[in-house]
């Protein structure tokens, strides 16, 4: 039997297909578990039950919930198995660059002659997997990135997810919120930084002054620290710390409608960069780009993660998602090649069992 009681019980419940969760707060190595005692698939409306929730990217009446009150509550720090360092290179076929840097176009010309600030758009990328031990795969997972929000999801009813997301959708503890605005992108350099483009600094700016707007109904007091520089795994972002107290009046579940999809991962307007996400992706992100994240657990408190940097496994094929934030100043070929560096965050955990 393995010493891990977390992953111990995670293979045994994999191996009888019985719902699970497991997951990690950014900088922590104490892995939190909940495992679900039956098979059914709970749903919330108003997020103010004890749990776990994963949400898709288009907003729905209710979300899946993994609940604490049907569930086994399991902690413990995992022992640490590290992936092996280096660029893991898989195979883009032409086709896919192709359709990609046409549909980054497409936006652009789109956003040149409409009200539509920014877009973002993404692709999918299935890997044949030659084998998968789930609990090699979560060591990994919770072992790496652990400056990001990690997670390890399955359901019968909605498939094995997981991902190490680098953005906070909102964490309310009391009447306390936090958010952040959290876009632009760059591989991170050893030897001195290449200055931000004008491009990336408005995308990101787009991302803070829509977050703003939509908050400012339901805050008491609001503070937001300057632009700086954020890491995640080998990538760079621009980032803005939004925090402050809300009125007495709001809810969690009011802010999470109003502040999802953010302008991060969809666009602003968001009434028209869904329509276009809808007309021309091509493909249904499910829950990717949704958010994730205990609700009411300890202290009154919840954590909601942007589902980024994730994968799908099923039928021994990984689906990896990435995209990227468009603006009139994107450059195609510079857009197909941020979502070929955002691949290699899970690429990293993959690589022993592709």
């Amino acid at each position: 039997m393995r010493t891990d009681p977390v992953l111990n019980t995670l293979e045994s419940h994999y191996s009888k297909q019985l719902p699970f969760v497991i997951y990690a707060l950014p900088g922590s190595m104490t892995v939190i578990g909940l495992f679900q005692r039956t098979d059914e698939l709970f749903r919330t409306t108003t997020l103010s039950e004890k749990g776990f929730v994963m949400a898709p990217f288009h907003k729905s009446a209710s979300v899946p919930l993994i609940p604490l009150s049907c569930s086994d509550l399991i902690s413990a720090d995992i022992t640490p198995l590290y992936t092996k360092d280096g660029i893991n290179e898989i195979v883009e076929d032409i086709d896919s660059r192709t359709r990609y840097m046409a549909l980054v176009s497409k936006a652009v010309e789109t956003l040149s002659n409409s009200e539509m600030k920014k877009v973002v758009v993404s692709r999918k990328k299935d890997l044949p997997l030659q084998s998968f031990n789930i609990v090699k795969f979560a060591s990994f997972l919770f072992s790496e990135n652990t400056d990001a929000f990690r997670y390890l999801w399955f359901h019968p009813k909605t498939g094995l997810w997981c991902a190490a997301s680098p953005e906070l959708l909102l964490s309310v503890t009391d009447q306390a919120f936090k958010t952040m605005s959290l876009a632009g992108t760059r591989p991170k350099v050893k030897h001195g930084e290449r200055p931000w483009t004008e491009k990336e600094i408005e995308e990101q700016q787009l991302v803070t002054n829509a977050i703003l707007r939509d908050l400012k109904p339901f805050t008491a007091t609001i503070d937001i620290s300057e632009t700086y520089t954020s890491s995640a795994a080998t990538l760079q972002h621009l980032r803005t710390d939004i925090s402050g107290l809300l009125k007495s009046t709001a809810s969690i579940k009011q802010l999470v409608d109003t502040l999802h999809p953010t302008p991060a991962v969809c666009g602003t307007p968001a009434k028209d960069a869904l329509g276009f996400i809808d007309k021309f992706e091509g493909y249904d992100r499910t829950f990717y780009t949704g958010y994730v994240g205990p609700v009411n657990l300890g202290a009154s408190s919840s954590s909601l993660f942007v589902n980024l940097r994730c994968i799908r496994l099923s039928n021994k094929v990984a689906t990896i998602y990435t995209g990227g934030g468009i603006t009139v100043l994107s450059d195609p070929h510079s857009e197909w090649i941020e979502t070929c560096n955002k691949q290699q965050t899970m690429l990293k955990l993959l690589a022993e069992f592709l």
